[in-house]
This record gives C-alpha cells, sequence and structure tokens, in this order.
C-alpha cells in the first residue's frame, strides 16, 4: 500500500491536521505537531500493511514495475546472468538496476545467487 493510499483514504483527517498546523503559521505559537503525528501514523499503517504482506508469503507484492519484470522472466527459464536478463529486456532496465534488482529479489528470499564474481547466476527459489 502506498503512502498516497492511505492519505487519500484518510484525506478529512489530513486536512483537519494541515489546517490545525497553518493556524499559527509564522507566529510565535508555531505548532506542527498535528501535521507530523498524522503523517507518522500513516507511515506506521504503511509499515504495518508491508510487514502483514511478508508474513503472508506474498513478498511478489513488495516489488516495483522493474523487480516484477526481472522476476517474472525466471518464470520461463531456470538460470540467468546479469547479461542475458539485458538481452531479454532488450536494454529497457540499466545494468546497475538489474544489479539492485536482483539483491532485491535475493533479499526477499524470491530468487538465490549461484556462484561468485563475473559467473555469478541466479535461480528461481
Amino acid at each position: 500500500m502506498s503512502l498516497e493510499e492511505i492519505i487519500e483514504k484518510k484525506r478529512v483527517a489530513y486536512y483537519l491536521a494541515l489546517r490545525a498546523t497553518q493556524k499559527n503559521h509564522k507566529t510565535p505559537r508555531e505548532n506542527i505537531t498535528p501535521w507530523v503525528n498524522f503523517m507518522l501514523d500513516a507511515l506506521l499503517e504503511q509499515a504495518g500493511s508491508a510487514v502483514n504482506i511478508m508474513q503472508t508469503q506474498e513478498p511478489e507484492k513488495l516489488l516495483s514495475e522493474k523487480q516484477q519484470a526481472i522476476y517474472s522472466l525466471f518464470s520461463k527459464t531456470g538460470e540467468l546472468g546479469v547479461q542475458e536478463i539485458d538481452t531479454r529486456l532488450k536494454g529497457k532496465i540499466p545494468k546497475v538496476t538489474i544489479k539492485q534488482a536482483l539483491s532485491r529479489l535475493v533479499a526477499l528470499k524470491l530468487i538465490e545467487r549461484i556462484g561468485l564474481g563475473r559467473g555469478i547466476r541466479y535461480r528461481k527459489l
């Protein structure tokens, strides 16, 4: 769940907090506490949603579009290296981003790293 979705869902509370903050803007009694509290609550809700997704064994929902595009390549083949992924994606995603996405996929235990150095390959778990 994105932070924007949470704010949209609680739009009335967001604007009430914003108005309360702006009431004494640029005065000696300026106080941004209502807005900060709202944002912290929204962040807690977002973090709770992320934890819930991870605990329900659906880490795929935490992937960005680029990470999903890379992960989907593994359903079609056994093992892939960075160069093969780059070739299959026709250079649409920079190699640096591919490497970062692969690290994220490994951290989420969706794929595993095989080998070291230039010969590193990845395989879906």
